[in-house]
């Protein structure tokens, strides 16, 4: 009696336009959360903390590339950089009615 086990290869993440990180990069997320300035009840210092925290937790699960949280810098529209900020509009441009958030 012979028992085979499989294992399915490791599958690639989806990729919308053919672009992916070359490995070994290091994501620069420029984190800029600063609303509101109370300790969270989970004992996060506020929004950038609890952000930074996320982004510890995800490279623990990235095998090619690594997050980095950096401070604030003027964000704009297509700068090129990993802005993370809280805004009523996207680069001055209204929400739709039935938006409920913009990465």
């Amino acid at each position: 009696m012979a028992l085979f086990v499989a294992v399915p290869p490791r599958s690639p993440a989806w990729v919308l336009n053919g672009y992916t990180w070359p490995v070994r990069s290091n994501i620069v997320m420029h984190l800029q959360l600063s609303r509101p300035p109370v300790r969270f009840p989970d004992g996060s210092a506020g929004w950038n903390a609890s952000a930074a925290d996320a982004l510890a937790i995800w490279n623990q699960h990235l095998d090619f590339v690594h997050f980095v949280s950096a401070g604030a810098s003027t964000a704009a529209g297509g700068d090129r950089m990993n802005s993370v900020f809280f805004s009523n509009t996207i680069y001055g441009e209204s929400f739709g009615p039935n938006v409920l958030a913009v990465t």
